[in-house]
C-alpha cells in the first residue's frame, strides 16, 4: 500500500510514470526514456514552484484591499483550502484520489471520451471538495469511498470533454486536452463569445504600433499589468503597506518587487508546461497503442497561454475587475465578502479570456474574463452552505468546477440520499459509454449536446 500511495498520491511521480511507461512501450532508447521522464518530473515541479511564487506575490494584494476598505472576508485560495481538508481527512482524500484515477482510466478505455487526466494536483483538489461534501452529509465507509471515486472519475473525464472542441481550435491539434477544473467557466466564456462576438476580430490579430511592440512580449506586458494593479492597491494604504508588509521599504518599490516576482513565477510555469507537453504527448501515444485507443492526455490551464498572449492579458484584467466589482456588490447587499485574489483571476481569468477569444475575438475575451470573475466570486458564495466547515476557516476553493460540483453533489445528497447519488453517477457513466459517436460526427463544429 505504501508503494501504491507513493505512486498515485504524488502527482509528479504518477505523471512521470505515465511518460516512463509510454516511452518504454514505444521502445525508445534508454537516453530518451531517462530524459523524457526527468523532464516531466522537473517540469511538474517548475509549475508547482512557479505557482507558489505567484501565490506569494499575490497574497499582499488581498491584505492591501482589506486595509483600504476595512474588509474581512473569505479568501479564495486552493492551496490553503486543500491544507485544511488534508489535515482533517487526509486518508479519505488519498483513497478517493487513487480510486478516482482508476475510474478515469477505465472510462478512458470504455467510453467515447478517451481523456487520461494527468493533472494530478487538480485531482487532489477536487478529491478534497468531494470529501468535505460527503463527510458533511455524514457519509462514511463504503458509501464515502464509492461515491467519491465515481464522482471524481466522472469529473476527470467530462471536464476536458466539455471544452475540447474549443481547446482544439486554440492548440490547433487534438492530441492534448485541458485538465483544469475551471472548464465550466471556460465553456461559458466560449459560448458567450459565439453569441456576442462572433464577427469580432481576434485579439491576437490586433494591429499594434511599433512603439507599442512590447505588448507582444507576454512577460513584459504581464509585469506592467500586475505592477499597475499592485501600485494602485498600495497607493490606497501606503502607511499600512510600509508598516505591515514591506518592513519599512517604500510602498512603490515594494509593489514593483511583487510584480517582478509574479512575472518570474509565470516564466517558470511556462517553461514547465513546455517540457511536460513536449514529452507527455508522444508518451501517451505509446500507452494508447498498448491499452487505451486514442488516449488524450490532459495538461493544466497554462497549456493555452502561449497560443494567445493578448487574450491572456485581456482575460486577466477583465476577470480581476469583475472580481473587485463583485466584492463591492456583496458589501452593498450585506452578503459575506469573497476577497479577490490575483492567483485565480490570473490563471482562470486568462484562460477564460483565451477561450472567449477563440470564438468571439476581442469582445469574447473581455466577456469571458468578466464572466469568469463573476463565477469565481459568486459560486464560492453559493457553495458556502455545502462547505460551511471549510469557509469557517476563512478560505474557499475558487475555480468554477470545484464550487459547482460541491453545490450539485450537496443538493443531490439532500434530495436523493446516497443511493440516489449512486444511481445518478452510474447513469452518467452509462451515458458516456452509450452515446453514439454519430451524434457528434453529424456536425464537426457543433458538439452533440447542442445538436437539434
Amino acid at each position: 500500500m505504501d508503494l501504491v500511495s507513493w505512486i498515485f498520491l504524488l502527482p509528479d511521480v504518477f505523471l512521470s510514470l505515465i511518460v516512463f511507461v509510454g516511452l518504454i512501450l514505444q521502445r525508445r532508447r534508454f537516453s530518451e526514456i531517462l530524459s523524457g521522464t526527468v523532464k516531466v518530473l522537473l517540469g511538474y515541479h517548475f509549475i508547482l514552484f512557479g505557482g507558489k511564487v505567484i501565490a506569494e506575490a499575490s497574497a499582499p494584494l488581498v491584505e492591501m484591499f482589506s486595509a483600504s476598505f476595512h474588509l474581512s472576508g473569505v479568501v479564495v485560495n486552493v492551496e490553503a483550502a486543500t491544507g485544511v481538508v488534508l489535515n482533517a481527512y487526509g486518508f479519505d482524500v488519498a483513497l478517493i484520489m487513487c480510486a478516482g484515477l482508476a475510474v478515469n482510466l477505465l472510462l478512458a478505455k470504455i467510453s467515447r471520451w478517451h481523456y487520461v487526466f494527468a493533472t494530478g494536483h487538480q485531482a487532489l483538489y477536487m478529491a478534497c471538495v468531494l470529501v468535505m461534501i460527503l463527510r458533511g452529509f455524514g457519509s462514511e465507509g463504503v458509501w464515502l469511498y464509492l461515491l467519491g471515486a465515481l464522482a471524481l472519475g466522472c469529473l476527470m473525464t467530462l471536464s476536458p470533454a466539455l471544452v475540447q472542441r474549443y481547446t482544439v481550435k486554440i492548440c490547433r491539434n487534438d492530441r492534448i486536452a485541458l485538465g483544469h477544473f475551471g472548464s465550466f467557466a471556460y465553456f461559458v466564456s466560449a459560448f458567450l463569445g459565439e453569441l456576442w462576438g462572433k464577427s469580432d476580430k481576434s485579439a491576437e490579430d490586433l494591429k499594434i504600433p511599433a512603439w507599442l511592440g512590447f505588448i507582444r512580449d507576454t512577460p513584459v506586458m504581464l509585469f506592467l499589468t500586475v505592477a499597475s494593479i499592485d501600485i494602485f492597491a498600495a497607493s490606497m494604504s501606503p502607511k499600512f503597506v510600509e508598516q505591515n508588509l514591506s518592513s519599512g521599504q517604500s510602498w512603490l518599490i515594494y509593489s514593483m518587487g511583487l510584480a517582478i516576482q509574479f512575472t518570474i513565477g509565470f516564466v517558470i510555469i511556462s517553461t514547465g508546461i513546455r517540457w511536460i507537453v513536449d514529452e507527455i504527448v508522444p508518451a501517451v501515444r505509446g500507452i494508447a497503442r498498448a491499452w487505451i485507443k486514442g488516449a488524450i492526455p490532459t495538461v493544466d490551464c497554462p497549456l493555452v497561454f502561449p497560443y494567445a498572449p493578448n487574450s491572456l492579458v485581456i482575460g486577466f484584467l477583465s476577470s480581476f475587475l469583475s472580481g473587485v466589482i463583485s466584492m463591492f456588490l456583496m458589501m452593498a447587499c450585506g452578503l459575506p465578502v469573497i476577497l479577490p485574489s490575483a492567483v485565480p483571476h490570473f490563471f482562470c481569468g486568462a484562460t477564460a479570456g483565451i477561450y472567449g477569444n477563440v470564438t468571439g475575438g476581442v469582445r469574447g475575451a473581455i466577456v469571458g474574463g468578466l464572466m469568469n470573475g463573476v463565477l469565481i466570486s459568486f459560486l464560492p458564495l453559493l457553495a458556502m452552505p455545502a462547505l460551511k466547515n471549510l469557509t469557517q476557516s476563512g478560505v474557499a476553493f475558487a475555480d468554477a468546477d470545484f464550487n459547482l460540483a460541491a453545490i450539485l453533489l450537496n443538493s443531490w445528497l439532500e434530495r436523493s440520499g446516497e443511493g440516489g447519488v449512486l444511481v445518478i453517477l452510474l447513469g452518467i457513466i452509462l451515458l458516456s459509454i452509450l452515446i453514439p459517436a454519430s451524434l457528434e460526427d453529424r456536425d464537426k463544429d457543433t458538439p452533440w449536446f447542442m445538436q437539434k
